[in-house]
């Protein structure tokens, strides 16, 4: 908490960069990332370092600020209060369109590349569980490949390496080889067959993406 306390006022300059990805690290698990925080290390940290990043196209970064923002939505929709769900959806509408508007982008290409995003967030809710219902039998667990196993521990080692990096003020050089390791398993991920596993390892892809623009801004 005191790191999230420190990083809503701006003027602290105690608020550490490797503080803030300790906190990241485990969103899932530690349930501070209400979605006023969340708006606000979008606006300071996330999209600027996706936007200034040497290692996207316009394109991309277009698809990646979406990708955040369909996240931040979606913890936007638990919020109990009607007024205050409509002033946070508004910002970050806002926040994301001033982005976007900086590509210089038709609305046509921006609608596509939002679009390419939704296809991704439906195939990935379809993806069926690790197991099937048989008509007539007990529950069944689907296998999961080896080879889908093998790419779980590695992408699971990367991320490791990225919050050592992070924690430990090591040096940057070996940004560039992650995200290189990174996209190669991500190519190798897509022959795998469809399942929970490998939706999990896409999410944790791209959280791993993430942590690198924080650490390469």
């Amino acid at each position: 908490m005191i790191c999230c306390e420190a990083y809503k006022n701006k003027k602290n300059k105690n608020f550490k960069k490797a503080e803030f990805l300790i906190i990241y690290m485990h969103e899932d698990r530690i349930a501070i990332f209400d979605p006023r925080i969340r708006i606000n290390v979008l606006e300071e940290l996330i999209y600027p370092s996706i936007f200034y990043s040497s290692w996207r196209t316009g394109k991309e970064k277009i698809r990646a600020m979406y990708r955040h923002k369909i996240r931040i939505g979606k913890s936007i929709e638990r919020v109990g209060d009607a007024e205050e769900k409509e002033k946070l959806y508004g910002s970050l509408d806002e926040l994301y369109l001033n982005y976007v508007a900086l590509f210089g982008f038709s609305s046509v290409e921006v609608k596509k590349c939002e679009a390419e995003v939704e296809e991704e967030v439906r195939e990935i809710r379809t993806y069926p569980p690790a197991y099937a219902y048989v008509s007539g039998e007990s529950q069944e667990e689907v296998p999961v490949p080896a080879s889908t196993k093998w790419i779980k521990a590695r992408v699971e080692m990367l991320l490791a390496q990225v919050f050592k990096i992070s924690y430990a003020h090591m040096a940057r050089s070996g940004l560039t080889t992650l995200e290189s390791d990174l996209s190669s398993l991500e190519r190798k991920l897509f022959e795998e067959p469809d399942s929970q596993v490998k939706a999990g390892i896409i999410e944790e892809i791209e959280k791993a993406r993430e942590l690198l623009l924080l650490l390469s801004e």
